[in-house]
C-alpha cells in the first residue's frame, strides 16, 4: 500500500489545503481591513477642520447629551 492511498495522509493533504486556503483568505480580509481603516483616517482628516470642535471636544458634548459616563 503506497503512502498516498492512506486515509490519514488523504486527510492531512486535505487540511493542509483547507490552512492554505483560509490563510489566504484572511490575508485578504486583513488587507482590504487596512485599506478600509486608511480611507477613514483620511476622511477624518478631511472632516476635521470643518468641526466647530476638537473631537475630543465633541465625544465629550455627546456625552453629556445622551447621559453617558465619561
Amino acid at each position: 500500500m503506497a503512502i498516498e492511498d492512506d486515509a490519514l495522509f488523504q486527510h492531512a493533504e486535505t487540511v493542509l489545503a483547507e490552512t492554505a486556503r483560509l490563510r489566504a483568505a484572511h490575508e485578504r480580509f486583513r488587507e482590504q481591513v487596512e485599506r478600509r481603516l486608511e480611507q477613514m483616517r483620511q476622511v477624518e482628516a478631511e472632516l476635521d477642520p470643518l468641526l466647530s470642535h476638537p473631537p475630543a471636544e465633541m465625544r465629550a458634548i455627546w456625552r453629556l447629551h445622551t447621559g453617558e459616563a465619561s
